[in-house]
């Protein structure tokens, strides 16, 4: 008998584990055996947005995404349950766990997007029939169960269950004939409750999403539609009732957002105001509604969205894809998302997002150098900048300093972005000399690494005793009347910290503003033919430190009369009818210092391409040291007289030439005006307008050519180099390269720049050139150089490198714009004094 009884009671149980059911419960309420039930609120699954017509009525059509409205939108609700045995104290036995009861409390509401736009759930659609023979059933809540006689014409999703619908007590309860909702904020209630009400076998069997009812509501545009589970007064919550009569609360979907309307996308990050750090990996997450792509594109932009970057062009639409943050640091990013196909639909961060780097600072101090006396004192101003963010506090130090010198910082401790002044003090007995200081800042915060930066400053300890100032001013200067007197005036003085002020007396105008060493101002005499009569002239300079501390200098210049003899033979530029290495030094003061023209000054075009420049210098030293060939027949368009002059005496000449059998022109090139390697009327017609009509100038003409090509193949690369500053004198460098494949002679540059902002010195040569002669004529804004050696025993060698360091001394040295410094015009000549192809550099 025991047998039979414990037999009876372990068998179900043997059952339940045969066929895999469990005692396991529900995690989220122990009432619910099993996995937890669930109630899934849900669009009708056909279709992603709504139908087109009157839903009572068959043939209605499934509308496009957002193309006709009002229409009806379907959500229905499913139940999924599973069916597990347990002994139910109340009735004494072994039972099934089924649903006998459920209430559903709904609220909804919406988010348009029009002031009158509104969402509504019609009675009349919604009503609870359950007799399919009846008139209204089609808009019944449960128009998919069959009728009594097995009827599907309405079945048109899944059964509930096979058999008794009319056992079910439905109560529906949804304020008036229908709940409108209109504006934001406003909601609605839907009230569904079921209980079985004779026999007692009707339940809620085992099943995944079985349909429980179809809610219908009328949408007059696109917007979201909300649903969520509500409180119906006086008592009911949404809970389901077990067969044994306990109640529980299932799992459910909600609250759960519908949208209705056009396919879309929607960043959710980054989606505005994020920080994002360079070579971090963040996800982009993004949802789609109606939008049934199986993959999206995305892209970014770091000026808010005028231009765009590809991330991938290609990615699975499953809301999510990890980015590694590129370097690109902006504070106007955003993410766009889009269909990879055309593009539609899309959508682009709200706002903008942040990309940058790891926190940072920057340190500086000015000055760069200071320089102070033995026993004084002076100060660096400190400066800390933050990067990407950076605000934690920071600790100074100062390293390097010379011996019996202390330094003292105001403030050690400072956060970007303060300052702080650094006082160095020394001693009497202070050595002499230069010192690279150290000043550092570390972040003073535990996090390791530490943040550390720091910067070389310079410390120039002199002597206490007052060392004289010097000034350097040209013995003598020769000037032709008419012609300009330019020279530089530059005063130096070892205790660099005094301010030397410049006077003048004399002819002369002389602007010079007090300044610290070097103190580099001009001179310029504008002569006329008076000034000849009292020739020569002594300007005195005078430089004071301000301490009693002196130092002149005494210019003589010589004035003549601009009288040049005429040139009577080829290559004779100094017109003594000679050719030989005088005209060379006259045609380098004409060019590149202060001496007058040629007379005429086509006299100085020595190799007949009608120009004059480094490459006649460069041919006379050919001729008389080379071997090269002699000085051809000068160049001068429209000279067709050969007198050195464009007049209408060449008129007159090329009429008796042309027409009465007249003396040829001496220089071919001069008479072809036109350029088109022929001389004959058109080139008379052409000199007559340019002198009697304004017509356009002379060119150089091609009959008769050079017995050499004016043009080299070779080619020249030069440029600036960069800024080299010498921390004891005080002066800027600024090397002026040039690379280049075949010997070059000579070289000649003409430099420019602000005057209010540099003060230029004298050039020098670098170890390439150190065997040529240099020249140059340096005034006030320009600065004409020539590099060349009148023997013609030296060249610049083929290489690569400087030629020519050019110095200056600005007037704020941490405000130094090489774009201020212009290369006006270069020419470099090889030994057969010929061009060659420039090419310049940025």
């Amino acid at each position: 008998m025991r047998l039979k009884i414990l037999f009876s009671v372990v068998a179900p149980i043997l059952a339940l584990v045969i066929s895999g059911l469990s005692w396991a419960q529900c995690p989220d309420d122990p009432v619910d055996l099993g996995i937890c039930d669930t109630l899934n609120v849900e669009a009708w699954a056909r279709t992603d947005t709504c139908f087109g017509g009157d839903c009572a009525k068959p043939g209605y059509k499934i509308n496009n995404p957002g193309s006709l409205f009002p229409c009806w939108l379907y959500v229905s609700l499913f139940v999924t349950h599973d069916s597990n045995t347990f002994w139910w104290e109340g009735g004494s036995r072994w039972v099934q766990d089924s649903i006998i009861g459920l209430v559903v409390p709904l609220a909804f509401w919406c988010q348009p997007t029009g002031p009158a736009d509104s969402l509504m759930l019609p009675t009349y659609f919604n009503n609870k029939n359950l007799n399919s023979a009846s008139s209204s059933f089609p808009r019944s809540m449960f128009r998919h169960m069959v009728d009594e006689n097995g009827d599907t014409t309405y079945n048109r999703f899944v059964l509930m269950y096979e058999a008794g619908y009319d056992n079910w007590s439905i109560n529906t309860a949804t304020g008036s004939d229908a709940d409108t909702i209109s504006s934001l904020g406003d909601s609605g209630r839907a009230f569904l409750s079921a209980i079985i009400t004779s026999g007692g076998s009707q339940r809620w069997y085992e099943g995944s999403k079985v349909l429980l009812a179809t809610f219908t509501f009328k949408v007059t545009d696109s917007m979201h539609v909300d649903l969520d589970s509500t409180f119906w007064p006086p008592g009911a919550n949404f809970s389901l009732t077990r067969y044994d009569a306990i109640n529980y609360v299932p799992r459910d979907n909600m609250p759960n957002t519908i949208w209705v309307g056009s396919p879309r996308v929607e960043v959710t990050s980054p989606n505005g105001g994020e920080v994002w750090l360079v070579g971090e990996t963040h996800n982009i997450t993004w949802f789609s509604e109606n939008f049934t792509g199986d993959s999206v594109k995305l892209e970014f932009s770091t000026d808010a969205g005028t231009n765009w970057m590809p991330i991938i062009n290609k990615t699975p639409n499953d809301g999510v894809h990890p980015w590694l943050i590129p370097d690109s640091i902006s504070t106007q990013c955003r993410v766009k998302v889009s269909d990879p196909v055309d593009g539609i639909p899309y959508d682009i961060s709200d706002s903008n997002f942040t990309i940058t780097r790891e926190p940072d600072f920057t340190i500086d101090a000015l000055p760069d150098t200071q320089w102070v006396k033995q026993g004084d004192s002076v100060k660096f101003e400190v400066i800390l900048t933050s990067l990407y963010g950076f605000n934690s506090p920071c600790t100074l130090t100062v390293t390097g300093l010379p011996l019996l010198t202390t330094g003292r910082i105001d403030s050690s401790v400072i956060t970007p972005t303060d300052t702080s002044i650094l006082t160095i003090d020394t001693d009497s007995l202070t050595p002499i000399g230069v010192y690279p200081i150290i000043i550092k800042g570390t972040q003073k915060t535990k996090q390791v690494p530490h943040v550390e930066h720091s910067i070389q400053r310079w410390l120039i300890v002199v002597s206490a005793l007052n060392f004289k100032p010097n000034l350097s001013v040209p013995e003598s200067v020769l000037v032709y009347a008419g012609l300009t007197a330019n020279f530089a005036v530059i005063a130096t003085d070892p205790d660099t910290i005094d301010t030397l002020t410049i006077t003048k007396q004399g002819v002369g105008e002389f602007n010079c503003p007090p300044r610290i060493s070097p103190n580099v101002c001009h001179f310029w005499w504008p002569t006329e033919d008076a000034d000849t009569l009292n020739s020569p002239y002594q300007v005195i300079f005078v430089v004071n430190d301000g301490r009693d501390s002196t130092d002149t200098g005494v210019v003589r210049i010589t004035v003549r009369p601009y009288h040049i003899p005429p040139s009577v033979v080829e290559g004779d530029a100094n017109g003594d009818g000679l050719v030989n290495i005088a005209d060379i030094v006259f045609l380098i003061s004409y060019l590149f210092g202060y001496g007058p023209p040629p007379n005429p000054p086509a006299a100085g075009d020595v190799n007949g391409d009608c120009f004059i420049g480094i490459s006649d210098i460069a041919w006379l030293v050919n001729y008389l040291w080379v071997y090269g060939p002699p000085p051809q027949i000068r160049c001068l368009p429209g000279d067709v007289n050969y007198d050195g002059s464009v007049n209408l005496l060449d008129v007159y000449y090329f009429i008796n030439y042309l027409l009465f059998n007249g003396p040829p022109p001496v220089s071919m090139r001069s008479t072809d005006v036109n350029a088109d390697c022929f001389i004959n009327v058109v080139d008379l017609v052409y000199e007559i307008n340019y002198l009697m009509r304004g017509g356009p100038a002379p060119q150089p003409g091609c009959v008769a050519p050079r017995p050499a090509p004016a043009v080299s193949p070779a080619i020249v690369e030069m440029g600036l180099s960069n800024l080299k500053y010498n921390q004891k004198s005080r002066v800027t460098e600024l090397p002026v390269y040039a690379n280049f494949d075949v010997p070059v002679a000579g070289v000649a540059l003409s430099v420019t720049w602000d005057p209010e902002k540099l003060s230029f010195m004298d050039p020098v040569l670098t170890p390439r050139t150190e065997g040529l002669g240099l020249y140059y004529n340096l005034k006030r804004d320009q600065l004409t150089i020539g590099m060349i050696d009148i023997s013609g025993a030296h060249v610049i060698q083929p290489g690569t490198g400087p030629i020519l360091t050019l110095r200056f001394v600005p007037e704020d040295r941490t405000k130094v714009d090489l774009r201020s410094i212009q290369i006006e015009k270069a020419t470099f000549v090889n030994t057969k004094a010929q061009e060659l192809l420039l090419k310049m550099a940025k």
